[in-house]
């Protein structure tokens, strides 16, 4: 099981977000089960991404720890423990346009958002106006047959044009 978040700022409680998410998506497949039963239950496997297509510099990829959120055992007390009891890791990984072009170009979607976003913050930049610059990316990716179908069932009646 492969949950994905998508980011435009790096937040670091992505971890603790995505364990909520998780363990509802869990309880939702187990409705009805008895997890007192001796028999085992088995859930899918999981696995946390965050697609991040932010301004702010960042590295082509990163990992979050839940464990990085816990309060240290020391600051409790307690001797330091070698590893949590939990853990989730989630792996960030920059999908702004020219990084991580290998995983990118492997999803065509992925790689046509990555240059819409892009040629958004490109007009933004010239034209100074976050709307008129949205609307120039998407005339643009009409134009180059980006995102078309995307673009044609969620743009509004004045921007397909």
């Amino acid at each position: 099981m492969v949950l994905i978040e998508h980011q435009s700022t790096i937040n670091p409680n992505m971890a603790i977000r995505l364990l909520m998410y998780i363990a509802r998506v869990y309880e939702k497949m187990l409705t009805g089960k008895s997890l007192n039963s001796g028999k085992r239950l088995a859930i899918p496997h999981p696995e946390f991404f965050v697609l991040y297509n932010g301004k702010a510099p960042y590295p082509d990829e990163e990992v979050l720890r839940l464990s990085d959120a816990f309060e240290k055992p020391e600051a409790l007390g307690l001797e330091e423990k070698a590893a949590p009891s939990l853990e989730l890791v989630v792996r960030v990984i920059n999908i702004n346009e020219g990084r991580n072009t290998e995983l990118v170009d492997k999803c065509r979607k992925l790689a046509e958002y990555s240059v819409f976003i892009a040629k958004v913050r490109t007009y933004e930049q010239e034209l100074g106006d976050k709307e008129a610059a949205m609307k120039a990316a998407i005339k643009f990716c009409r134009d180059h047959d980006i995102l078309s179908t995307f673009l044609e069932q969620h743009s509004t009646a004045k921007n397909r044009r």
